[in-house]
């Protein structure tokens, strides 16, 4: 049987010469789907738990998956972005169920608890 899914996070990479660029990505994922987000946060400058580089972050209810990810991928541009369902269960939410749009990236998964 399948866990239960009660949301998805969609992280959004960049470097120190693309910030300003995922800037604009998260401005218009904002300006789209405001009122479909639970969460968007601002850009982090730094890599946080199992991400390796910068990131922001944003939240979203399963309804909207389909919508909130097609804005993603028509709106992603060169950023790696991980999508990954809450099911209680980090170590396969970030692996086995994530998806990834742009680039693969390589998670710190010592950081994600089973």
């Amino acid at each position: 049987m399948n866990p239960a899914i009660s949301g998805f996070h969609a992280h959004v990479y960049f470097g120190a010469n693309t910030k300003a660029s995922a800037e604009k990505v998260r401005l218009s994922i904002e300006e789209q789907l405001a009122s479909k987000l639970r969460y968007s946060g601002k850009l982090i400058d730094r890599p946080v738990g199992p991400h390796p580089e910068p990131m922001f972050e944003i939240n979203f209810l399963p309804e909207y998956f389909g919508e909130v990810v097609t804005i993603l991928m028509q709106n992603h541009g060169d950023h790696s972005v991980l999508i990954h369902p809450e099911t209680g269960n980090d170590m396969r939410d970030h692996t086995t169920y994530a998806l990834w749009l742009g680039k693969q990236l390589s998670l710190d998964l010592s950081k994600l608890s089973l």
